[in-house]
């Protein structure tokens, strides 16, 4: 007989990554996003937020910027080389 230690519980993505969040009307939402909406507007379609110097807690407006999901993929491949 074997032994099966428990699986833990499934968690949102919010409680699975460590980007600061707010909550605006109820809904959570990334603190990153709202502080590049409230100064540039709107992400455009098909973009995500990125962190310039790769700190995730560092949400200056200078230190975001609307990429590509590729693109943004491509920068974190090529930080992890």
């Amino acid at each position: 007989m074997t032994s099966r230690s428990p699986q833990a519980p499934q968690r949102s993505l919010f409680a699975r990554n460590p980007y600061p969040r707010q909550r605006v009307s109820g809904v959570q939402f990334y603190e990153h996003t709202i502080v590049y909406e409230r100064v540039f507007g709107p992400v455009p379609a098909d973009h995500v937020i990125h962190h310039e110097d790769g700190d995730f807690a560092n949400n200056s407006p200078l230190n975001l910027s609307a990429v590509t999901k590729a693109q943004h993929l491509a920068l974190h491949s090529e930080s992890a080389a």
